[in-house]
Formats: C-alpha cells, sequence, structure tokens
C-alpha cells in the first residue's frame, strides 16, 4: 500500500514510493528525492489523503488530493513540494509502528474559517448603473502579469450582447491594498465573453497590493468535493460565504459552455460570486440558478473562464468564442426508445437539424467524440465523458475533428468541421454555443 512521486510529469523520471507517514525534506533527500523536484503522483493502491506542502516541517499547504496527478503543474504546483503527509483513509487494524510510521493528521489542513480569512479581501461587491436602472452583483481579484483585475458575469455589465456595456460600473473593496481602508472605485469594462457570461473589469485606481485568488483545476474536481462560494447576497451580506458540494465539474445544459454546477445555497446579487475548491483556489463562478432553486447553480468552469479572462487582459478587448452552428442535442434514453434501440449506449450527441455548411451528416449518425492528436475524447451528459461544447468555445476560427458513430453497424468515420466566430448579434447569454438561434 503505496504512493509513488515522480520526478518529471506522467510518472517519468525517478520514482520514490511511500506509505503512509510524514514526510520532513530530510526524510525525502533520505529516499532519494532532491529538493522541489517532484512533477507527477501516483497512488499505487490504498485509499490515501496526501497532503503537499511547500515547505519543510509541513508548512504553507500547496494541494490535497486522494488521487492519481499525472502533472503537478495542472494545479499549480510543479516542482514546489518539500514535504508530504499521507494520511490512510482505510488503515489496517493493526499496524507495526517499526514498519511503517503513525499518520497524524495535519494541524493546518485549511478549514471553511481558514479559507474565508485567506480569501475574503479578494471579493467585491459590485454596483451596476444603466440610466435610472441600478443592481448588485459579486465579483473578485486576480492577478495577471503583475497586475489586478476583477472577474464577474457579463450579465452584471451588459444589457444584451457584448456591444451592450452598462454606462457605470462601481466596486466596493474590502482592505484595499492591504491598508485596512474599505474603499468604493469605478471600474472600466476591459472586455467580455458574453456567450460564456465572463467579464474583466479595471479598477480606475491605484490597486498595488490586493488580496487576489489563484486559479484552480476543474477538471480535478469530483462530484462531492466540498466547494465554497463568496459573494454579496442580494447586496445584503457583503463578502459572505457559504459552503456545499460539486454537483459535476463538466455540466452542459442547453449545449451550454462546460460549466461547474454545486448545491451551494446562493441568492440574487451572487451572480459573479467566484466557485473555489478546499484550497481557496478558483474552480468556477456563480452565472445562474435553475428556476426559483437556491441551491441548484451553475456558471463557466474554471477550463473556460481562465482561457476567456488571460485572452482579454492580454488583448485588452472582447473575447469572441465559437460555435458550432448544428442542432444537436445529448443521447438520452427518449432518443434511445424512439429509435427503438434497446438496450443503447447513453453516448454521444444526436444531429436533429443542420446549418453548417462544412459539415456531412449520415442517417443514423451520432457524434460519439472528438478526435484530438490521435486521442478521441468521448462527448455526452455523463460524469466520465465531456460536453461537445468543451472542444468548440476557446478555439473560434478552427476545425474540429468528429468521430462519427452508426448507431445502427457501430462502425466509426470523422469528420472535420469548422467552428464560427460567435456573431454579434448571438453574443449574448443564453449559453448555447452549438445553435446559431438567429439562422435556425
Amino acid at each position: 500500500m503505496t504512493v509513488s512521486f515522480y520526478q518529471h510529469h506522467d510518472f517519468k523520471g525517478y520514482r520514490i514510493r511511500l506509505g503512509p507517514g510524514n514526510y520532513k525534506l530530510s526524510d525525502l533527500k533520505s529516499r532519494g528525492m532532491r529538493p522541489s523536484d517532484l512533477s507527477s503522483l501516483k497512488i499505487d493502491s490504498g485509499n490515501y489523503t496526501i497532503y503537499l506542502y511547500r515547505d519543510d516541517h509541513f508548512r504553507n499547504l500547496l494541494h490535497t488530493t486522494s488521487r492519481t496527478i499525472e502533472k503537478f503543474r495542472s494545479v499549480g504546483i510543479n516542482d514546489k513540494v518539500t514535504s508530504i503527509r499521507i494520511v490512510n483513509n482505510s488503515p489496517s487494524p493493526v499496524t507495526p509502528s517499526s514498519v511503517i510510521p503513525s499518520p497524524v493528521a495535519p494541524s493546518n489542513v485549511p478549514t471553511s474559517a481558514t479559507i474565508y480569512k485567506n480569501i475574503r479581501d479578494s471579493i467585491v461587491t459590485l454596483l451596476g448603473v444603466n440610466g435610472n436602472s441600478k443592481w448588485t452583483g459579486s465579483g473578485f481579484f486576480i492577478k495577471r502579469n503583475n497586475k489586478f483585475y476583477i472577474v464577474t458575469v457579463a450579465h452584471n455589465v451588459i444589457t444584451s450582447n457584448r456591444n451592450n456595456k452598462i454606462r457605470k460600473v462601481v466596486v466596493s473593496i474590502s482592505n484595499k491594498n492591504k491598508t485596512g481602508e474599505n474603499m468604493a472605485y469605478e471600474c472600466r469594462i476591459l472586455g467580455v465573453g458574453a456567450l460564456a457570461d465572463i467579464a474583466v473589469l479595471e479598477v480606475l485606481g491605484s490597486i498595488t497590493n490586493q488580496t487576489y485568488l489563484n486559479w484552480g483545476n476543474s477538471r480535478n474536481t469530483s462530484p462531492g468535493d466540498i466547494c465554497y462560494v463568496l459573494g454579496d447576497p442580494k447586496g445584503l451580506d457583503a463578502i459572505s460565504i457559504t459552503m456545499g458540494v460539486v454537483r459535476d465539474n463538466k455540466f452542459t445544459h442547453n449545449n451550454s459552455i462546460e460549466l461547474l454546477s454545486t448545491d451551494a445555497q446562493i441568492e440574487s446579487g451572487n451572480s459573479g460570486s467566484p466557485v473555489v475548491d478546499s484550497d481557496g483556489r478558483i474552480i468556477g463562478i456563480l452565472s445562474f440558478s435553475f428556476g426559483d432553486s437556491t441551491s441548484l447553480s451553475a456558471g463557466a468552469s474554471q477550463q473556460i473562464m481562465e482561457h476567456v479572462v488571460n485572452n482579454i487582459i492580454d488583448r485588452r478587448r472582447d473575447y469572441i468564442g465559437g460555435i458550432l452552428d448544428i442542432r444537436a442535442y445529448p443521447v438520452d434514453v427518449i432518443f434511445l426508445e424512439r429509435y427503438n434501440i434497446l438496450p443503447g449506449n447513453l453516448e454521444g450527441y444526436y444531429l436533429s437539424r443542420l446549418t453548417n455548411d462544412t459539415f456531412t451528416h449520415k442517417n443514423m449518425e451520432i457524434i460519439s467524440g472528438v478526435k484530438i492528436n490521435n486521442k478521441v475524447y468521448k462527448v455526452g451528459v455523463y460524469n466520465n465523458q465531456y460536453p461537445l461544447s468543451s472542444f468548440i468555445y476557446n478555439k473560434p476560427n478552427t476545425s474540429i475533428l468528429l468521430e462519427m458513430k452508426n448507431i445502427q453497424t457501430n462502425k466509426f468515420r470523422y469528420e472535420s468541421v469548422s467552428i464560427k466566430s460567435v456573431h454579434i448579434n448571438n453574443d449574448m447569454m443564453d449559453g448555447n454555443i452549438l445553435v446559431n438561434k438567429l439562422k435556425t
């Protein structure tokens, strides 16, 4: 029952194998590890929680995991680990202390209160002003290229498509520049990715030392993982926190962008709130809820957000994403029953209407996957599949290689289809990136 740690990503380079216990830098060196030299880990057998620390003697927790990590850089910890704790979640009744050190529960694993204390000053309340209308929302600071920016949802700062930005945006900043002052500032709208419901703001003032959030990895998050939402519900409780679990880390609704869904209790005014993991890192944003629900909500996942936000900042303009411009729906039991394909696989997307003139579709075919670098990623609505949209929005004006499956013969072929830029009239927050609605 061991965990293997590797020098390089994808389990390459030298390996050290560790059982449950506490390993200071000197312990790791004695096993052949060089300081800050680890890039991947594999759980060989057993059920563990692994705590990875930046500094010796278990100081400055970097990451907690119970799963194999192929690339430490995917969670921002590559070549940073210098001490490790491994806790056995299914201990044997008797474990000789001379063979395996007794695991000690880490004393500085972040709690809700610790996370709140560490990141609360990164959260802002937002006031939107347009004509005689005013509303509140939420947002949060990030840092890129040594400058500070605020991320929120596009529907806080535009009225319809990307060209219809509101007249004024004001934010309330807690502990501005870590001076203890709480200040209100007007902001400039740097850009929006309207279809993904993401916006980036610049403060019209000097922000030089503000608390900010780091990016996490929504793909390394699992349904059931603890998450936190921080924001200003109903504009009544600035910088409040609520806790929940991730419902789905690769969620899609009506062919939306890849979303992250949570059951955390939210209200109006939480639009633009970050969803953070147990390390306080961004894994999503709060964009909308379903009907009157206050515990079934979703927004762009980090997988989409980070790309869009960085693009807006680096190019200092709106992000214009891509659409596939077809009408497709996930294969479900209704579809399978209609065509008498029972038992049948719940996978892929079926097409009911076609407007993309680069697409050739044959009868009884579904889109079963996307092929990238000779690897096929299966698409669908289940957790072991990807939303089709995951491969579209971030790649406008390119092409995508679709795996087409004949559901009668089970034969496959591959179809190259163009991804089109979202037209301005359609760049609004309905979330549907497969269909250009004005054309169908």
